[in-house]
């Protein structure tokens, strides 16, 4: 008996990574039939974590089609599976997802508060790629208000925090960040210096989410400087 819960804990995530390996790579309906094999086969063995971890998936897909608001769901059920656990670092991915779903529906009081708890929770766990996560999340809200010096001294802080262990999509996903703020900012050369750093770091990834945001910024930025070409 435990040796075929074992076995169907394992073909279970081995489905979920490949969904997620198609999430990676921008291909959300493939991802989405994975993940629903992955999670019919948990709720059979009852493998709650594993349900938890492939809800949250599950709902990153939907947020990658624009269906923030089933993505929501998907995120909360997640978290309410992980509350009571000692999955620390995967409660706060859930939190986080949840405040991104808030932000794309503007609703940026409800995403701080969740990018708040999961910056708590992520510290707690001693997860400093979380943690630098987090900040990234709490300054977008910021640049949100127009509080675009506080947002900036955040996100600065990200580059700071373990630099010397940051993988490139975490040194792309700061440069992004800082570069949305100075194109929000109207800074539009600084804008574009560290959007052109986060487009030089994403060459090294297949976070193809993330190209398409670089491009869309370096397009407004280069149309406000009149530059067509």
């Amino acid at each position: 008996q435990t040796e075929l819960l074992l076995l169907s804990a394992l073909q279970s995530a081995s489905l979920r990574w490949t969904g997620v390996s198609y999430l990676r790579i921008a291909m959300f309906t493939p991802a989405l039939e994975y993940l629903a094999k992955a999670k019919a086969l948990a709720e059979i063995e009852d493998l709650q974590i594993e349900t938890a971890k492939i809800l949250k998936a599950s709902g990153d897909a939907y947020f990658g089609l624009g269906e923030f608001q089933t993505a929501l769901q998907y995120y909360r059920e997640s978290l309410r599976l992980l509350e009571g656990t000692e999955e620390g670092s995967e409660r706060a991915a859930a939190l986080m997802s949840i405040a991104g779903a808030h932000k794309e529906q503007r609703g940026f009081n409800q995403a701080r508060i969740y990018f708040e708890h999961a910056l708590a929770a992520y510290k707690h766990a001693g997860n400093t790629v979380g943690v630098r996560k987090a900040l990234i999340g709490v300054a977008e809200m910021y640049a949100e208000q127009d509080r675009f010096d506080m947002a900036l001294e955040l996100l600065f802080a990200t580059i700071d925090i373990s630099a010397q262990d940051a993988t490139q999509l975490e040194k792309a996903q700061a440069y992004l960040a800082i570069g949305e703020v100075y194109c929000r900012a109207e800074r539009t050369d600084k804008a574009i210096d560290y959007l052109l750093r986060a487009e030089k770091a994403l060459q090294e990834t297949q976070a193809m989410t993330h190209q398409a945001k670089v491009y869309e910024l370096l397009t407004q930025c280069y149309k406000s400087k009149g530059d067509t070409e």
